[in-house]
């Protein structure tokens, strides 16, 4: 078996559905983010550490959370007005109500394999976040025109019915494009995958 030597690089196919409520919870359609140029998602566990005998006796897995940040060089009104609590008036002004909504969001990354010369799409998703309004930020022209980059920043929850095989309720999940799922893959823009989705290849 040859040796795994992979590298991780790049971020595309950025995009949002959302958790559509009536009747049995399910995804609205996919909805695509373009403009993305970086995103992170950082994990955080906490352990609980149980005394006794003057020393640790036990240590307790924590509670795994998940918040991620996603830069962004636009943010279309739609994603304002479908997550950010935002509605657009009459007159096409757009208002902030301050009520959010969660969604899923999604996006790609790549693996090359140094070895094998192998590149692997890999598809990550965020089932059940929560965005917050990034800030707003413009500067005069000056010689150079710079792009101003929106940070969205997400809290990220399991979902109330996004589950796995063994019933667990689900908050990320990521799977890599191959041979032979890639005809279900590829439809990742006009639906939303799920763990316990058969492959139809």
């Amino acid at each position: 078996m040859p040796e795994e030597r992979k590298v991780i690089y790049g971020t595309d196919n950025f995009g949002y559905a959302m958790i559509n409520t009536a009747g049995e919870p399910q995804f609205d359609a996919p909805v695509m983010l373009p403009g993305m140029t970086k995103v992170k998602v950082e994990i955080t566990s906490n352990a609980i550490k149980v005394k006794a005998d003057n020393k640790t006796f036990a240590t307790l897995p924590g509670i795994k959370v998940r918040d991620a940040e996603a830069t962004v060089l636009y943010i279309p009104y739609e994603y304002y007005t479908d997550c950010l609590g935002y509605i657009e008036n009459k007159n096409k002004m757009v208002t902030d109500t301050g009520i959010k909504k969660n969604h899923c969001i999604f996006f790609t990354s790549n693996e090359f394999d140094d070895v094998t010369k192998e590149e692997t799409l890999v598809l990550h998703y965020l089932y059940n976040v929560s965005a917050n309004e990034p800030s707003f930020e413009s500067e005069t022209v000056g010689d150079e025109i710079t792009p101003t980059e929106l940070n969205i920043n997400y809290s990220a929850d399991e979902s109330t019915f996004v589950k796995d095989d063994k019933g667990n309720e689900v908050g990320y999940g990521w799977i890599a494009r191959t041979k032979e799922n890639a005809a279900w893959f590829d439809t990742f823009k006009t639906k939303v995958l799920l763990p316990t989705e058969e492959v139809i290849g």
